[in-house]
């Protein structure tokens, strides 16, 4: 029985994976809204579908990862860009590009980031 909860688990966390490409696509349509009264209008809409879509993801335990400031961690992030930094940031996380989503301990998306690099 164990098994099986294990299968729809990973299941459930591949279709999540999948639908939060299409919030990643409101993000990039949100961020490039007119100012004219009715886009701003059409994107505050939008925007409420989407924080309900990721409001009912967190119900259900998909938690999401923006890992700002933290240790960069392999297992759990990607490394897109390194950025210069000074000492105390060397191997820390400088800025979330995308966010990941875990569901327990497993990881439907890992968040892709910046890491600093000492220079």
């Amino acid at each position: 029985m164990a098994t099986s909860s294990v299968k729809v688990d990973l299941r459930f966390g591949e279709l999540v994976g999948e639908l939060l490409n299409s919030v990643d696509d409101l993000d990039r349509a949100l961020a490039h809204v007119g100012d004219g009264e009715g886009a701003q209008s059409l994107a505050r809409g939008v925007r409420m579908v989407r924080n309900k879509f990721l409001e009912t993801l967190e119900r259900h335990g998909v938690e999401r990862m923006e890992p700002d400031g933290e240790v960069f961690d392999p297992n759990t992030t990607e490394a897109i860009r390194m950025d210069s930094v000074g000492e105390d940031q060397d191997g820390k996380i400088t800025e979330t590009l995308r966010p990941g989503y875990r569901l327990g301990e497993h990881i439907i998306r890992a968040a892709q980031v910046a890491v600093g690099r000492r220079s």
